[in-house]
């Protein structure tokens, strides 16, 4: 297996892995390991704001930047959803929890009215 830093249309970028016969667009790769050599553990922690300069990747650091504002952005807005999702779980649970004690309220109305003819 080989590994490629791509770079997508979105400008995001991925290290992946490719198999025996594994197919990638090459006009999104923007290293290859099988024709540029080993990858560099320092620029692996720069996906996002590497760019090509001539045979070497280096770090843009205006597009690392941009990359990791837009990763946090990406982070609080989980985050948000997440909490969303939580606060809609407890209320639909205090909603079932209200239904439930009107529906018992209903039930021990129709038991005293059948057996003591209370309204």
């Amino acid at each position: 297996m080989h590994k490629l830093i791509v770079e997508f249309e979105n400008g995001n970028q991925e290290l992946i892995q490719v198999g025996e016969g594994g197919a990638v667009n090459t006009g999104l790769v923007l290293w290859d390991t099988r024709k540029d050599g080993a990858l560099n553990q320092a620029l692996l922690e720069s996906i996002g704001g590497l760019v090509r300069s001539g045979s070497s990747l280096v770090v843009d650091q205006n597009k690392l930047t941009a990359y990791q504002q837009a990763e946090a952005l990406k982070a609080t807005d989980r985050e948000a959803k997440r909490a969303a999702k939580e606060a809609r779980r407890a209320v639909l649970a205090q909603i079932n929890d209200i239904t439930n004690v009107a529906g018992c309220k209903q039930a021990l109305k129709a038991i005293a009215k059948e057996l003591f003819d209370i309204d």
